[in-house]
């Protein structure tokens, strides 16, 4: 019998997505229930969504420009090689941007 679950659409088409949910203490268990998604057709986010880029394949979270905040750097491998195979999101009080 197939699941009667609502199923998630994928806003890359394939090319690889990311979802990022913020920590809220007023949230029993702490995070916001919605999240962001960014993927390659996001708006400050070069390149763009292709089949098969596997965007978001690996990703790594540090403080990348020093300013005491994490960044997230989200991988692309099969990108095309020119283009780069990593983009950074940069954080900011409020949120995360394309850099």
């Amino acid at each position: 019998m197939p699941s009667k679950r609502k199923r998630s659409t994928d806003p890359s088409h394939g090319a690889g997505y990311v979802t990022v949910r913020y920590g809220d203490p007023q949230i029993v268990g702490g995070l916001a229930p919605a999240g962001h998604i960014y993927h390659q057709d996001t708006v400050g986010i070069p390149g763009s969504n292709e089949s098969d880029d596997n965007f978001g394949a690996a990703l790594s979270i540090g403080d990348i420009n020093g300013d005491h905040r994490a960044e997230l750097a989200i991988g692309v491998p099969y990108e095309p090689s020119a283009v780069p195979k990593e983009k950074a999101m940069y954080s900011s009080c409020a949120a995360l941007r394309a850099g």
